[in-house]
């Protein structure tokens, strides 16, 4: 009988490089954006909010303004040569915010998104607050962030913001969750590990 020995690829979480990772980051977005809320939104809505936020030049843009802000991360977890993941967090509006975390739909379930989630609490303040907002229909995010120690603070009804949507889109349901604080600063154990050459900061 002939063994056969599995490679188990490295996770590597780093900040990502405007130059490098926006077609590959812009691509997983709107396939895990579509995977997550084409459920519970019309696929009208869908489709809007992933040209718009998921083009190659918003993300551009975005990858830009944390890079040039000493308090902003947006963070890409690679396997081998494949992104499996990213995370975008800034402190640009009201109060510090983890703008998205997505994971690569066919590596749901590995530890990327605890991985991602661990590498910002490395880069943070133990007990810096910051919050996130998910749609209520959203269960697996909901679940994530529970387990995570996320707490809910509250719910409204609004459209996805910062998108011109499609006439006949409704309103929908969003939950607040505030991150736990103070935080451990070390990350708990997880399939993957953050890239030892980078700061520790999904």
């Amino acid at each position: 009988m002939t063994n056969t020995k599995q490679k188990v690829r490295v996770l590597e979480v780093r900040e990502a490089d405007a130059a490098t990772d926006i077609y590959e980051t812009a691509a997983l977005g709107a396939a895990a954006f579509r995977d997550s809320h084409s459920p519970f939104l019309e696929a009208a809505v869908v489709e809007a909010i992933v040209s718009q936020i998921y083009s190659e030049e918003r993300i551009r843009g975005s990858v830009r303004t944390c890079r040039d802000s000493s308090t902003g991360y947006f963070l890409v977890a690679h396997r081998g040569a494949r992104l499996a993941g990213f995370l975008e967090y800034d402190e640009q509006g009201d109060e510090p915010e983890l703008r998205r975390l997505y994971v690569r739909p066919d590596q749901k379930g590995t530890g990327i998104g605890s991985a991602l989630l661990h590498a910002l609490h490395e880069r943070l303040p133990i007990d810096a607050p910051y919050h996130v907002t998910v749609f209520a229909k959203n269960l697996l995010a909901l679940r994530f962030y529970a387990r995570h120690g996320f707490r809910e603070t509250g719910r409204t009804t609004q459209h996805y913001p910062g998108v011109e949507l499609p006439p006949e889109a409704q309103p929908s349901v969003v939950v607040f969750l505030d991150a736990p604080a103070p935080r451990t600063s070390k990350p708990q154990s997880h399939t993957g590990r953050n890239d030892p050459g980078q700061e520790d900061r999904k």
